[in-house]
């Protein structure tokens, strides 16, 4: 299994991006240490199963392992309000807290957007759908709840897939970041919904 130099920031795109900074960075940095450390990967990236269009896309994945728990996902462009049954409370999204997203972002890093001998889903972030044209990089993002300062934005956490060859920026590479994105905004071209199943217990 491939191994992949996953940091932890926060990227500055710019606002049409719609990805912030944000004051958790640090604490972001030592959960997912800590996380990467600890979890069986290659365990569980042996039990996934990718799907892939007939055009080559990533479209997602089954039995896809968060904590205790396996989810399949499909990554689909569109409106919040549009994929996840009118996006207006917490109850509508599958994870409901930072720690759950997060640990549900970095899965997709480790288990399904890896390059293997169906496609390079790490290297060419344009195969993972959704994430379309002459770009370098896809932020695929898990929602899980909303601003208390801006009702109307929905909190995510984003796994970024940046190729360190892409030369976007120096030494870059994939990322997990804390954003807000707007309810009725469709997500531009370098992003995707990761749009979660409800789970079933992870088989022992």
């Amino acid at each position: 299994m491939k191994t992949k130099d996953m940091k932890i920031v926060i990227p500055k795109w710019n606002r049409a991006d719609l990805l912030r900074s944000n004051p958790l960075k640090s604490v972001m940095a030592t959960f997912f240490t800590a996380f990467l450390l600890l979890s069986p990967f290659s365990e569980a990236s042996a039990k996934v199963n990718l799907l892939i269009d007939d055009t080559g896309q990533l479209t997602g994945a089954t039995g896809v392992v968060v904590g205790e728990a396996t989810y399949d996902v499909s990554f689909v462009d569109g409106k919040c309000l549009d994929l996840f049954s009118g996006c207006t409370e917490a109850a509508n999204f599958i994870f409901k807290s930072f720690e759950e997203a997060a640990l549900a972002a970095a899965a997709l890093d480790a288990t399904v957007i890896l390059d293997g001998e169906r496609g390079n889903f790490d290297s060419i972030p344009s195969m993972v759908q959704g994430c379309t044209g002459k770009i370098t990089a896809c932020s695929v993002m898990t929602p899980f709840g909303f601003s208390k300062e801006t009702p109307d934005e929905i909190r995510a956490v984003s796994f970024v897939n940046v190729p360190q060859s892409s030369g976007l920026i120096s030494g870059a590479s994939d990322s997990v970041a804390l954003g807000l994105t707007k309810n009725k905004v469709t997500e531009p071209l370098i992003s995707v919904w990761a749009v979660w199943s409800v789970p079933k217990p992870s088989s022992p």
